[in-house]
């Protein structure tokens, strides 16, 4: 079978690297992928036997901008699509699914990887025109053929975008168990001191003010590992709290695993998800995790009562550094069943998309 994927970037991100998993795991089971990407930059290595396309305009911005690269794409799709037609074209994230959308591909999903609702609701508090713009604009994009990336994702297309259910397909991110388990065990330069570890580009969505405010009633004795990309706003908000010697910004890690493999708990601060990968891939090192319950993704990973303390309100600081202070004092954590994140299972509900 022959798959097409459209993004915007391989920078740093977990839709990125999820998309690129996906591509992995589909030509590991022997299909062809050709990735159309609108930005050259990129963060994660392509390993061979993964076609990049770039499609680019000297515009900056702008929708005639997104309409000559969607142009453009359908061109480029054509033309690969003279030596073998694509089985399933793939869109993930907003400005990329916009411009797939004019495009007006064939055999083409949008694969949506957050709560956008929650991102529309927080725009409202700064502009409510711009906001209702946004929310006509997805509502129009994601009326059908649709992939969400967790159960909560599809209520969320459902309830506040009225996607009807039999145009969303409910799949998870693939992961590979046992590379993600044969990274952690890389060689480490274990640090000289216990630490906690987030994951998370700097943004508003990540609440990194929610996490040091959280850090700040931590033990002293243990720091806090930042695997982010170096920030100067960043800086200063981790000077604001005076926390400069607890915490720690490795910068992006191409193996982020061996960091969480050694790290005494994993914690998720963001106000809203769509399924994060990084507690998965926590769990499979494992590492435990607390996280806020966002919507969505958490609840679905942490799927049982037991796991209730584990999961606190968003922009609580208090409820947050009191359930990292309680798994401290005790280091006791459930055992928890992955099964249904294994990427074959993720990779088979592509591959039967591509023949429906």
């Amino acid at each position: 079978m022959k798959f097409g994927f459209i993004l915007t970037d391989f920078s740093g991100g977990g839709a990125e690297k999820a998309v690129l998993n996906i591509c992995l795991g589909l030509k590991d089971r022997n299909h062809e992928v050709v990735i159309y990407i609108f930005n050259p930059n990129h963060q994660y290595v392509l390993p061979k036997g993964l076609k990049l396309v770039l499609i680019s305009s000297k515009l900056k911005t702008g929708l005639l901008k997104k309409r000559i690269l969607a142009y453009q794409l359908n061109k480029e799709i054509n033309f690969e699509s003279k030596k073998a037609p694509f089985d399933l074209t793939i869109s993930t994230l907003p400005y990329a699914d916009e411009i797939a959308y004019y495009a007006k591909l064939k055999n083409h999903f949008f694969r949506v990887a957050n709560t956008l609702s929650a991102e529309i609701e927080k725009l409202k508090y700064k502009n409510r025109l711009k906001a209702y713009k946004r929310w006509i604009r997805y509502k129009r994009i994601y009326s059908k053929n649709v992939i969400a990336v967790s159960s909560g994702v599809k209520d969320d297309l459902q309830t506040y975008f009225g996607t009807s259910l039999g145009n969303i397909e409910v799949i998870y991110n693939p992961f590979n168990f046992h590379e993600i388990r044969k990274l952690a065990k890389e060689n480490f330069e274990q640090p000289d001191y216990e630490y906690l570890i987030h994951i998370g580009r700097f943004s508003p969505q990540k609440r990194h003010d929610v996490l040091l405010n959280a850090f700040l009633k931590v033990d002293e004795k243990i720091k806090l590992v930042l695997l982010t990309e170096k920030n100067e706003n960043l800086n200063l908000l981790i000077k604001s709290k005076n926390l400069q010697d607890r915490v720690v910004i490795p910068g992006f890690q191409k193996n982020p695993y061996k960091w969480i493999k050694n790290a005494k708990l994993l914690v998720l601060s963001s106000d809203f998800e769509g399924m994060p990968n990084v507690l998965i891939e926590s769990l499979i090192v494992g590492t435990p995790v607390v996280s806020t319950d966002c919507p969505s993704g958490p609840k679905e990973i942490l799927d049982s009562e037991v796991f209730s303390k584990f999961l606190v309100p968003i922009a609580d600081p208090e409820s947050l550094s009191r359930a990292i202070n309680n798994f401290l004092e005790n280091e006791s954590y459930p055992s928890i069943d992955l099964g249904k994140f294994n990427r074959d299972i993720s990779l088979s509900k592509y591959e039967f998309l591509g023949k429906n």
